[in-house]
């Protein structure tokens, strides 16, 4: 009778520490589907702004575009700088 009463005993205590080690799991990856949920959302917003700010158009200064004195290359900007081209067919595409 006593052996019963003992194998109860390991098998409540079996289960208390399956349902704690459960709940703390649960909780821990509702906290991190929270956070990844948030930091989706502020990637988003960081995205919309890059592509409001990068499809808008600045202003071309006179002082702002080099002239090239040589003749077969042009002046071609590429974000916020500019790169010397050589003219040809397949550039002016």
């Amino acid at each position: 009778m006593k052996k019963k009463w003992i194998w109860g005993l390991g098998i409540l205590i079996v289960c208390i520490i399956h349902t704690f080690l459960f709940v703390t799991v649960n909780q821990n990856a509702k906290k991190l589907q929270l956070q990844l949920k948030t930091d989706l959302v502020e990637i988003q917003k960081m995205l919309e702004k890059h592509h409001k700010t990068a499809n808008t158009v600045k202003a071309i200064d006179s002082s702002n575009v080099k002239s090239t004195d040589e003749k077969g290359y042009k002046l071609v900007r590429q974000g916020d700088h500019w790169h010397r081209v050589p003219v040809t067919n397949l550039s002016d595409r």
